[in-house]
């Protein structure tokens, strides 16, 4: 069961057009679906609605001292038209739970960050956050595997002996 939550937090700056007029090009309705990865649930995907057409970037980002340290982009200054996104429009919306360099993020909190432009070089018109937390289940090491018998064949030649396994699972320290 996937949860979607929407406490976004959202600033504006100002840009105005050689008329000056100030574009109206917002990213809002910004929600995601729990990160909790698992087998069951391998993302944590977003959503948002774009008011006009602009340019657009989503990234995860971190809160290091009060620092935004961006930790995966998933999309970097497009062109989009105004509309709903979802990850069937934008499959890269659908966050794994790792870093740009493919490492997974650990358990914490993080930020979904969507930045709307008007020009891909443009100001910065409007910035929306929303807090994620990431709270994946520890991951388990494989420490110690026996088989009993050593060699086992199953086909209709072989043995067919029952074949033993013994196993020893551990958290990562």
């Amino acid at each position: 069961v996937e949860a979607a939550h929407d406490a976004s937090i959202t600033f504006f700056e100002e840009e105005f057009n050689s008329f000056g007029i100030q574009p109206n090009i917002k990213v809002t309705n910004l929600a995601t679906t729990l990160a909790t990865f698992n087998p069951f649930s391998q993302t944590s995907d977003a959503t948002f609605t774009l008011t006009n057409n602009g340019f657009v970037t989503v990234d995860v980002v971190a809160d290091v001292s009060g620092t935004f340290v961006v930790k995966n982009t998933l999309i970097n200054n497009k062109s989009l038209t105004a509309g709903n996104y979802t990850k069937t429009q934008e499959p890269t919306l659908s966050w794994n739970g790792k870093d740009s360099s493919g490492n997974v993020l650990p358990n914490g909190n993080y930020f979904f960050r969507a930045i709307a432009k008007a020009s891909s070089t443009g100001t910065t018109l409007n910035v929306t956050s929303l807090p994620v937390a990431v709270s994946a289940q520890t991951t388990l090491s494989l420490t110690t595997f026996t088989a009993t018998p050593t060699s086992f064949d199953p086909s209709p030649s072989g043995s067919n002996e029952d074949l033993t396994t013994t196993y020893t699972l551990a958290t990562p320290a």
